[in-house]
């Protein structure tokens, strides 16, 4: 985990805040330190359910994140709904 990340789960723990990130190690870090966070996969989720994109525009973006080497659990934000 980078300096970076870790300082903002000190920051999200002092003050309540979520962590946006898709490192492995700082997500278990968060989990251990009951931080709330979330990734890309939340984020494009979210923005799909309130409009901010659209389902099928949340597919393509993720689409594209994987064929660049995103690793996915999901395939679509579409799975999520």
């Amino acid at each position: 985990m980078a300096p970076g990340e870790a300082s903002c789960i000190a920051y999200a723990k002092t003050h309540g805040a979520v962590v946006v990130t898709d490192d492995k190690t700082a997500r278990e870090c968060c989990r251990r330190h009951g931080v709330s966070f979330t990734g890309t996969i939340g984020i494009l989720k979210v923005c799909s359910l309130d409009g901010a994109l659209s389902t099928q525009e949340a597919n393509a973006g993720l689409r594209a994140m994987i064929d660049a080497g995103f690793y996915s659990s999901v395939q679509r934000i579409s799975d999520l709904m």
